[in-house]
């Protein structure tokens, strides 16, 4: 009966500590994330962690979508024009943390570098399209913004963690992908001038 008691009280205590590890990293970590690192549902985890999504030399799916307005945008609209691709849900915050500077490419370099930027929200994981809407509001964004609410878009390109981001040719070919966030705009700009 001691080894029983003795088992269960270092089990609680182990589970209390794994909580409190929990609470920390989902309450205060939220502000920076390792390189490395993506968010998904779970919180933070190791980019080697997940596949490779869409090929780089494939072409991309194409996909139609509605925007907030109720606007209909198909991938192959942008065709002639680069495309940024980039997968995100309001509840991620290396999202939040990169929305800004895509914000600023968009208005700064997106029209001379003949860019667009086209944001796909998971909506199935979000807990309402209002949380989407305070999101783009309050960011004032003003690039495409899409709605997957059946997730067959994220299930077509295989996302597995957000954000995750494709460029594409003006053909709609994949020039390169890559999963977590963007750091600041000089890097957006850097990686988006290579293409």
């Amino acid at each position: 009966m001691k080894i029983f008691r003795k088992v269960a009280a270092t089990l609680s205590i182990v589970l209390l500590a794994y909580l409190v590890v929990v609470m920390i990293q989902t309450n205060f970590g939220e502000e920076e994330y390792p390189s490395g690192m993506v968010a998904d549902q779970s919180g933070i985890l190791p980019m080697e962690s997940f596949n490779d999504g869409i090929q780089t030399g494939n072409q991309a799916p194409d996909f139609v979508l509605e925007t907030l307005d109720g606007d209909v945008i198909r991938l192959s609209d942008f065709k002639g024009k680069k495309v940024f691709l980039n997968f995100w849900a309001s509840w991620c915050g290396p999202c939040e943390d990169e929305m800004p500077h895509m914000q600023l490419y968009y208005d700064d370099y997106a029209e001379q570098s003949n860019y667009e930027v086209v944001a796909v929200n998971m909506t199935q994981r979000e807990r309402s399209n209002q949380d989407v809407v305070d999101f783009v509001d309050e960011y004032q964004l003003t690039f495409p913004i899409v709605l997957d609410p059946n997730g067959e878009v994220e299930k077509l390109y295989e996302v597995l963690a957000f954000p995750t981001s494709y460029i594409l040719d003006e053909e709609g070919i994949v020039l390169h992908s890559f999963k977590g966030p963007i750091a600041n705009p000089e890097e957006l700009d850097e990686l988006l001038n290579a293409y």
